[in-house]
């Protein structure tokens, strides 16, 4: 009996110990600057990845002249993990190694061993991203969904031979691995059904809506493990699960088993608040920010670090909602001379009390309130207040041609590259105009006022 438990222990223990991941590769006519690095993500409230430079000293440059370079890397890990080693994603198997080349920008990698999971692996994603281009070419939803029902079939065909008896002999692998390579392929899945929502199609979020179901994810913490996996968790997050709960953030974990477990809370939890923090436009849709902020807070056991990192986004949210001065700063502003008005032309023209026309000439309700105008001099609620006009036109000639008398060169600019403008984006002044736009000192007072109600002087 005591011999069994002892065994059992030490089964127990060498499925938990810490295992060599070994890489060895050799590099031709490799395309960066410095050698082979691998991608991980290191701290849960930094999306910004750590880039480990491998097979070399860091501060010294990859000497692409010497080819076939070989370089080995040995990753200590406890379990199946997806690594993105250069632009490839490999797995990384305790106890196994990977052999193979690696050239030009590294999307795909050469395996050596047939008989290695890496291989199967980059044939799969071959598959996968020959079928995703042809989405580049047609956007429409009857090729979207003609991908998809490929792609999905592709999947299941590989995922039932890889998890055959003699697969996982040839490969070496457990069903860890099979579920590893599971939620890689309903990640993928995922993100082409929500590809709609980022490239802005009309069909939106209805085959989303309509297939979501098919995706039958069980353990969606396996999703945090991987790029592909954090980034579908966030796009639903954002584009699906938010929107049915009003931007309502715990009650969207309330009611979303995709966010059952507690690490997915505080990761898009605080992707909640930057987000928020980083487009001014939807600050708003928060009702109560302090309540929801604090709550997030308290809702979780956070690290030190973890705590010092909420801190500083909550200052940056207060700072942020409070200036809208420094987005127009960074604008490149054009005067009816056709010259780029400088960082102290602005900083005196939109410092005082300011209410911000957003037009455009071929923009008809825009002209006719223009025509109506005799003066730049107003009042709103019983405030003072100086109109100025920013046309969002892309042509310099069409702002030229629609030029009112109450134009001058304090008063009257365009943004010279209206489709590159942040600016335009965070307040979502390139979505309809016209707008107007209440400012005191360089602050935000109301993102949209009913221009009927401000009174000429």
């Amino acid at each position: 009996m005591k011999c069994f438990l002892f065994v059992c222990l030490l089964l127990l223990t060498k499925v938990g110990m810490t295992q060599n991941f070994v890489i060895k590769f050799d590099t031709l006519n490799f395309a960066y600057s410095k050698g082979p690095f691998i991608e991980e993500l290191t701290e849960l409230f930094n999306e910004t990845p750590l880039s480990n430079y491998i097979g070399m000293d860091k501060t010294k440059s990859f000497p692409i002249i010497k080819k076939g370079l070989h370089f080995e890397h040995t990753l200590f890990i406890k379990q199946p993990t997806i690594i993105q080693l250069v632009n490839a994603i490999i797995l990384a198997i305790p106890g196994q190694e990977i052999n193979g080349e690696i050239e030009n920008n590294g999307e795909f990698i050469k395996i050596k061993d047939s008989t290695n999971i890496n291989y199967f692996f980059s044939e799969l994603r071959k598959k996968a991203t020959s079928l995703r281009v042809k989405l580049f070419n047609d956007t429409s939803k009857s090729n979207l969904l003609f991908i998809y029902d490929s792609l999905k079939k592709v999947f299941a065909s590989e995922l039932k031979y890889v998890s055959l008896p003699e697969s996982r002999k040839l490969y070496k692998i457990n069903f860890q691995v099979i579920s590893l390579l599971k939620h890689y392929c309903i990640a993928e899945l995922g993100n082409l059904l929500l590809s709609p929502t980022y490239i802005k199609k009309d069909y939106s979020l209805d085959v989303y809506k309509k297939y979501k179901n098919d995706l039958n994810i069980y353990e969606p913490r396996i999703l945090m493990e991987f790029q592909q996996g954090r980034l579908f968790l966030q796009r639903h997050f954002f584009y699906n699960a938010l929107p049915e709960n009003n931007y309502d953030l715990l009650k969207t974990f309330e009611e979303d088993s995709f966010f059952r477990d507690v690490k997915i809370k505080k990761y898009l939890g605080f992707r909640y608040f930057a987000r928020f923090y980083s487009d001014q436009a939807i600050l708003g849709k928060i009702k109560n920010f302090d309540n929801a902020f604090h709550l997030f807070e308290n809702s979780y056991n956070f690290s030190n670090d973890q705590l010092l990192a909420l801190k500083k986004l909550e200052f940056q949210i207060r700072e942020n909602k409070a200036t809208i001065l420094s987005s127009i700063l960074k604008e490149n502003l054009i005067n009816p001379n056709a010259t780029i008005i400088s960082k102290n032309e602005k900083l005196q023209i939109f410092g005082g009390n300011i209410i911000l026309y957003i037009w455009a000439s071929w923009c008809l309700p825009c002209r006719e309130y223009l025509k109506e105008l005799k003066t730049n001099s107003f009042t709103y609620l019983g405030k003072p207040y100086t109109m100025i006009f920013i046309s969002i036109d892309s042509k310099l000639e069409q702002w030229e041609k629609a030029q009112y008398s109450l134009f001058n060169k304090s008063n009257s600019f365009k943004i010279k590259e209206p489709t590159q403008s942040d600016f335009l984006k965070i307040y979502e002044l390139d979505k309809a105009v016209p707008r107007v736009l209440l400012l005191e000192d360089g602050k935000l007072i109301d993102p949209n006022i009913d221009k009927h109600l401000i009174l000429q002087k």
